[in-house]
């Protein structure tokens, strides 16, 4: 499969680390509730992308749907009770776990001024 340019299947257990962190930005943000529109407007892409990304990310995690996405994404051992987390010591202070935006990236001038003249045709 190799020479004919596929890929191996990841071994069991490691779902996740199979996606692209595009497949993996784009598939919490989809988890949190989002359409794939509002993806694409927050992301800073087009929704066709958003939709390939998606797609890619039900095929390597062999789901159905959106549905399944969020117990796909959940680690295998995870707790809800503040697992990975942990507290901090001495002089370290503590990180800051706030819902900033997940893409810093500002749109190119030409995607903005195609924005603004679509809206302004509308």
């Amino acid at each position: 499969m190799l020479l004919a340019g596929g890929r191996p299947r990841p071994p069991a257990g490691a779902a996740t680390v199979a996606l692209t962190p595009a497949e993996h930005r784009i598939a919490e943000i989809a988890v949190e509730g989002a359409t794939n529109a509002a993806t694409a407007r927050r992301l800073y892409l087009s929704p066709k992308t958003v939709e390939l990304h998606l797609r890619s990310t039900y095929r390597k995690l062999n789901l159905t749907g959106r549905h399944e996405l969020a117990a796909a994404l959940k680690p295998p051992n995870a707790r809800s009770s503040g697992a990975g987390i942990r507290a901090p010591r001495g002089d370290q202070p503590a990180l800051s776990r706030s819902p900033g935006p997940v893409a810093t990236r500002q749109p190119s001038e030409r995607y903005s001024a195609a924005v603004v003249a679509r809206q302004r045709a509308s």
